[in-house]
């Protein structure tokens, strides 16, 4: 494996092609990955000096009461194991850092929690092959973003902004010119239809 810096994703075979990844891309901090029930990206960074075969074999705990639906405050640990099957390195980040997508375990039996959505798609691909309907599932994120003419965010000792600014009006007065347009006519058409048929119904009368 050729692992460089700023590249956008790979693959390791095992936990110690992972560690070496690490090292050849001189990565400072590891982001461990994972979504709730609502599709909600959710993350938690580790330095790379914290980081050995160990944790990534058994795990990392975290608070699973901290998710919404997940788990109450008196059973709220839960375990992230990082698939080192594939990992990319995060182009955004300050720091070299390297992003890997987690499985969330239960604790007490080592078993996929069944409300990681993650889980989740495991379960149904497995339950997919025992029918025998296919052999290969197919996931993919829904494409939602926003986009804005200008941000703005401002910090000091006295003074917090953020602008977010999105000429809606724009589209919208178009959208509104349009419907106004289609409104009118649509409005002068059914005038003249009447018209139309109270002149043919006049001269049936005749």
């Amino acid at each position: 494996m050729s692992a460089k810096p700023n590249t956008l994703s790979y693959t390791s075979k095992n936990t110690n092609d992972f560690l070496k990844a690490l090292e050849e891309n001189e990565v400072q901090y590891v982001d461990f990955n994972f979504t709730d029930m609502r599709g909600k990206w959710q993350h938690t960074a580790q330095h790379v000096d914290s980081i050995d075969g160990s944790m990534i074999d058994d795990g990392i705990y975290f608070d699973g009461s901290s998710i919404a639906g997940w788990k109450s405050i008196n059973e709220s640990d839960m375990i992230l194991k990082a698939d080192v099957g594939k990992w990319c390195m995060d182009p955004f980040a300050a720091q070299p850092t390297m992003k890997v997508f987690c499985d969330v375990l239960e604790p007490s039996t080592g078993e996929n929690y069944n409300r990681d959505p993650r889980s989740i798609a495991k379960a149904a691909e497995d339950y997919l092959k025992k029918l025998g309907i296919a052999d290969t599932v197919y996931c993919g994120p829904e494409a939602e973003f926003f986009v804005f003419d200008d941000v703005r965010i401002h910090n000091t000792m006295k003074q917090v902004l953020k602008l977010i600014v999105q000429k809606v009006h724009t589209i919208q007065a178009a959208i509104t010119k349009w419907v106004t347009w289609v409104t009118v006519h649509a409005s002068k058409a059914v005038t003249s239809l009447k018209l139309r048929l109270t002149a043919c119904q006049t001269y049936a009368r005749r």
